[in-house]
């Protein structure tokens, strides 16, 4: 029997014609691995073998690759830090786009757009013992990361990807002024702004 733990990751509206594949988090002997499975149960299979615990998958839209978070291992000296890992689902092939990030930094709730082009974050710091999130958002060959939101957790996309809903612990007022100041598009293939859900 598996025994989950962190997230469950149902496959994305996008890859769901291709792939009815749940992804999940497995406790297996205190560390967090990455399996599929069939939504009833069947067809259970481990995509990562390594002894550091593998949180938040998300689906690639195509339902070919997985995004995941993985906490590097710990030393007293230094702050907690995560990478970004991509897996391939077929031929489990990890490619790392981000090295736990300057300065260090763990991150969770990872989310990729419905148009495959960003993978949205939470990236969670620590200092002066107190603990600060903000949403960042990274290609998937690691380039192009910037920070869209502060104070802001568990981003998700609209199914258009033009926008993202998130949680804050800041005043709605004050993050509905934030959001109309960072309208201006950026480039080709902008991030989009990141409305408050509801505004």
């Amino acid at each position: 029997m598996l025994a989950a733990t962190g997230s469950i990751a149902a496959a994305s509206q996008s890859a769901s014609s291709r792939s009815r594949r749940i992804v999940l988090t497995v406790n297996v002997r205190g560390f967090g691995e990455i399996w599929t499975m069939d939504p009833d149960g069947s067809r259970r299979r481990r995509l990562t073998w390594n002894r550091l615990p593998d949180l938040s998958p998300t689906w690639s839209p195509d339902g070919r690759r997985l995004a995941i978070a993985r906490t590097l291992r710990r030393s007293p000296r230094r702050p907690p830090r995560s990478s970004i890992v991509l897996v391939d689902v077929v031929t489990r092939i990890e490619q790392v786009i981000r090295e736990g990030g300057s300065p260090p930094a763990l991150v969770s709730d990872l989310a990729w757009s419905p148009d495959g082009r960003w993978i949205a974050f939470t990236r969670i710091t620590f200092a002066q013992g107190r603990c600060r999130t903000s949403i960042h958002a990274v290609r998937p060959d690691g380039s192009g990361e910037r920070q869209l939101v502060r104070d802001g957790f568990a981003p998700d996309w609209s199914p258009n990807g033009s926008r993202l809903a998130f949680a804050t612990t800041r005043p709605l007022s004050e993050e509905r002024a934030s959001t109309t100041a960072r309208r201006a598009r950026r480039s080709s293939s902008p991030v989009p702004t990141a409305p408050v859900l509801g505004a």
